[in-house]
């Protein structure tokens, strides 16, 4: 049978379900496709998400398993192919992509993986907007910055804020915003800053100077 994976839109998924519903929905068709899943045994169900802890599909991935009340145990991966091979082989039960944000469009590397893995397929959707915070180390001067870190999709989402710090800050790409924030704190450099979610910030110990800093304060992406 299938594999399967949580993501956004087609067919496949009910747009008119609660992250509740959805997982649930996810849960069952897990229970039916295989007989001794770790959900059902009430052990924490192994979930493969896009980025590092504290990313921003990890934060999609616990909003939609909190609400019906499932544990994970969430690994990180660092690409999509990463995500999906992880799903396909069996190495986790389910995995949890961006499929598409308000901001930069649909991912196109999102649908490639689809494609390419004809055992993985969606069952389940969230929504969720993006919290974009500008993070620095503890007693930084935002004045001070001259490098910026986060994803580059982020950056651009980003870019009237960055910009507004100085046209000569420099955007550092990372491959997601909560290895920046990592990066930011292993650098222990006060020039330094990194756009990311709270949750990242939180784990790093780094400081939010400012939150809602996306172009679009209403900026959300689809999982």
């Amino acid at each position: 049978s299938r594999s399967p994976i949580i993501g956004s839109t087609m067919a496949m998924a009910d747009p008119t379900l609660s992250p509740a519903s959805s997982a649930e929905k996810f849960i069952s068709i897990m229970n039916q496709a295989l007989k001794e899943t770790k959900a059902k045994e009430g052990k924490p169900l192994s979930v493969a998400f896009l980025g590092s802890r504290g990313s921003f599909t990890d934060a999609a991935c616990q909003a939609f398993f909190s609400g019906a009340n499932v544990t994970t145990k969430a690994v990180g991966k660092p690409s999509f192919e990463h995500v999906f091979s992880a799903v396909e082989s069996g190495e986790v039960s389910a995995g949890i992509v961006p499929i598409e944000s308000t901001w930069s469009g649909s991912f196109a590397r999102c649908y490639d993986c689809l494609l390419q893995h004809k055992g993985v397929e969606i069952v389940g959707e969230i929504s969720a907007l993006d919290p974009h915070c500008f993070c620095v180390l503890p007693g930084t001067d935002k004045a001070g910055i001259v490098a910026v870190h986060s994803h580059p999709d982020i950056m651009l989402q980003c870019s009237g804020f960055i910009d507004g710090l100085s046209k000569e800050v420099k955007k550092i790409s990372d491959i997601d915003s909560a290895t920046a924030c990592a990066t930011v704190k292993k650098l222990n450099d006060k020039t330094h800053a990194c756009i990311c979610s709270p949750a990242a910030a939180k784990f790093h110990g780094l400081e939010v100077l400012e939150t809602g800093v996306a172009n679009d304060s209403n900026s959300a992406s689809r999982y």
